[in-house]
């Protein structure tokens, strides 16, 4: 199974880029922000969550774990599919689908290509209890403040993602560093995952 590829952009095409690992292009099934946003000969770095059907596999390609996770937990509901997944994550940011998911903001799903009203509703229903959600919910929380004890984003977002490439379950990696991002002052995501890890070794 792929789960994160390293590469070069060969060729940009309408639904999914080629990227050249080692002499090999791989076909990866993007978000059109994703595809927008790069160009030929980037190198890039995607997550990648490979999905293997009967008939077929197929790879998917994400700038962020918190997408690839998102898309996991949305692809998971009953009707809504790769091509609906993608256009979700392309359309709305992580922090906006949480959102919406949690404060059961119907609206903000029923204009994505392919969510009608009916989809949108199943969505929320299904996912507003999820404990993924939740625990995004948490960590968009906590990037929102405003105090100077909070590192931004990406280096949470980096961070989060070094312990999970380690082995450790998101949720479980995502509260060690909520944890000891709030004592770190202006530290790097490597000092935050050093002091996850110490965390996480008592």
């Amino acid at each position: 199974m792929i789960a994160k590829l390293y590469g070069t952009v060969n060729a940009i095409l309408e639904d999914r880029l080629l990227i050249q690992v080692n002499g090999v292009c791989y076909g990866i099934l993007c978000a059109d922000n994703t595809i927008k946003s790069v160009n030929e000969g980037q190198e890039i770095v995607l997550w990648i969550e490979h999905i293997i059907r009967a008939e077929t596999q197929m790879l998917c390609g994400f700038f962020t774990y918190e997408e690839q996770l998102l898309f996991r937990i949305i692809t998971s509901v009953r009707g809504v599919g790769t091509k609906i997944g993608l256009a979700i994550i392309s359309v709305m940011k992580p922090k906006e689908i949480v959102s919406a998911i949690v404060n059961q903001n119907k609206s903000a799903f029923v204009n994505i290509d392919g969510v009608g009203d009916k989809m949108a509703e199943r969505i929320i229903v299904e996912l507003k209890n999820s404990k993924h959600i939740k625990s995004l919910y948490q960590l968009f929380g906590v990037i929102q403040k405003t105090n100077e004890d909070v590192v931004e984003m990406s280096k949470l977002s980096d961070a989060i993602e070094a312990l999970v490439a380690l082995g450790y379950d998101y949720i479980k990696a995502q509260k060690a560093i909520i944890e000891v991002s709030t004592k770190c002052i202006n530290s790097t995501s490597q000092d935050l995952v050093k002091s996850a890890l110490t965390k996480l070794s008592i």
